[in-house]
Formats: C-alpha cells, structure tokens, sequence
C-alpha cells in the first residue's frame, strides 16, 4: 500500500487499519523524517474513520459458515439456520447487554419494538460488524454490504402480540430487493414461548398481496391474504425452535409468522437487516427506544465498495 491510497479504497475495519500499522512504522523508520510525516498523517486519517472503541473479537462461533448446502436450502427454501451463532461467551454478554436495555426502554417504546439501537450503542454495532458475521452476509447480498436495521424484539412471559402471515419485503420502501436478515435467538426459542413459524419455499411464489390486519399493530398493519395461505399450512409450515446464541437467516419475501408467548419465559430476539450497496433505500425516521426521541435511519458500509457513491452510506 502506498501513502498515495485513498482511504476509501482500503478495507474499513479496526483490523484492517492495524494490519498496516506495523508496515507504516517500517516504512516511518526507514525513510526518515519527511516519509515519517506522512506516515503519522496517513495513521490519523485512517484511525479518525474507524470506530472509538476496539471490535469485540470472536464473538461469530467459528463453525457458523455458508457452505455450498447451505446456498442450495437458501434458494430452494428460502431460509436456513445457524446453530450456533455465537460462542457461549458472546452469547451471554450480548444477552445481558439486551436485558439491561430492556430496563431502560421507554414506555412509548416498548419491550417489542426496538429498532436502529445500533447507531447508538457501540456493543450492538461490532456484534454487526464481526467479520465472520460478514463473511455469511456477503454470500446473501454479494461483496458490498451495507447495514441498514436493527430490531430488538421482547416477549415478556404471558404476553406479546401474535404476528400474522407476512412477508418482509413490502413493507421496507428499499429497492431493489437484495437483502440478508439475520433473526438472532437470545433466549432460547420453544413451541410454546412465542416462535417464528416459516413456510418453506414460499419466497418463491414472488410478492403477494397483503391486505389490512383486523387489529393492527404497531409493528406490522398487514398480513398475507388469507386466500393465499395453503389450507394444510399447519402440516407445512417449519417451527424455528433454536437455542440462545443461534440464529435463522430467510428471504424478505419469505412467507412467517409467530405466535404470542404463553410461557412463563421470555422471548427475546435481535433482527439485523444488511442490503446490498446496489440498494436505494428511502428515508425512514424511528424513536431511540430509552428517550423516545426521534432520530433517522443511519446506513454503514460494513464491507465492500460504495458502489453508487451513496454519501448516506458512513464507511464503518
């Protein structure tokens, strides 16, 4: 790498930056005073683009990998699961990080509707950006990922709304449509404490029509029509029944649901939302879930190009 490289050109994480800190004190030491300026300047730059606080390493549990099977139940399915996820470790510390966030939500908030706390806590923000993590993302979206949603979602015991058939697409005013969801379990998930039900292969059938909810939420407003729904959809329909620390990634016309919870345990779960940097996304405004204040929705190029030169898109 030359001192002459523009910054946008050179990979975007802490890990990358100190990959060159030794090779630019080789190079500091070597040529001197004046090749030292340049040396230290081109360290500040890099260093003021990367993040203040150092990436939680090892977080990704290293056998959570897209193989070539994994690929084919993508497509045939429209989903497939990871377990594990996350090391022990890291599933404890994300899951007692959520749980004191939960004590601090806002009443007008909600235990169920956390959306983007990523832009604001540095602890959500490197579980997104954990490279192993994006080494998965990138075979859904292709090499330029950007991270654009995050959505904590809580189930207290007893409680919690039950979430129709639906397809997630339609309701993101993103185009076009190339995204990865990661649906992050943490806590474990069971038949009876509010899961995720998916319909496998129905991604397929494109995007269908969604008509209004009976009683809406504040969440979702519309479902599938009920016409479009298979009469045995029970005996067709896959439980996503995962431990804490596991995770289900599906398509975003992939048809789920999830019933309330009827347990006295909870269901907590993190939704990340990567896009393609070929994505044109429209703006969106959500509420910071401890003060209820509204802020917009903020876009990271996690990895890769900005390939349309997106000036929404912040280099992480």
């Amino acid at each position: 790498m030359c001192l002459d490289t523009p910054l946008r050109s050179v990979p975007g994480t802490r890990q990358d930056c100190s990959k060159y800190a030794d090779v630019l004190i080789h190079f500091m030491s070597w040529s001197g005073t004046r090749g030292g300026a340049a040396g230290i300047n081109l360290i500040w730059v890099m260093l003021s683009n990367q993040r203040k606080h150092p990436l939680m390493q090892d977080l990704i549990h290293p056998d959570a990998k897209f193989t070539e099977e994994t690929r084919k139940k993508y497509q045939e399915q429209g989903g497939f699961s990871i377990n594990p996820l996350l090391t022990s470790d890291a599933t404890q510390k994300i899951r007692n990080h959520v749980s004191g966030m939960l004590e601090r939500v806002h009443p007008a908030v909600g235990v169920d509707n956390i959306i983007g706390a990523h832009t604001h806590d540095p602890v959500l923000l490197d579980l997104c950006a954990q490279p192993r993590l994006l080494d998965i993302i990138e075979q859904m979206v292709g090499p330029d990922v950007v991270l654009w949603s995050s959505h904590i979602i809580a189930k207290p015991p007893r409680t919690g709304a039950e979430i129709p058939w639906h397809q997630d697409a339609p309701y993101w005013n993103i185009q076009p449509w190339i995204f990865a969801t990661i649906w992050l379990a943490l806590d474990d998930t069971t038949p009876e404490n509010g899961p995720m039900y998916v319909l496998p292969g129905s991604h397929r059938n494109g995007e269908v029509k969604h008509v209004p909810m009976m009683k809406k939420g504040k969440m979702f407003h519309m479902q599938i029509d009920p016409a479009l729904i298979p009469e045995d959809v029970e005996k067709q329909h896959h439980g996503v029944f995962i431990p804490a620390g596991s995770a289900e990634c599906h398509d975003a016309l992939l048809y789920h649901r999830s019933d309330a919870n009827i347990s006295d345990k909870r269901r907590c779960v993190m939704i990340i939302r990567y896009m393609s940097a070929q994505c044109d996304p429209a703006s969106k405004q959500y509420t910071r879930f401890d003060t209820n204040e509204p802020f917009e929705r903020e876009y990271y190029l996690m990895r890769g190009r900005n390939t349309k030169n997106d000036k929404r898109f912040k280099p992480l």
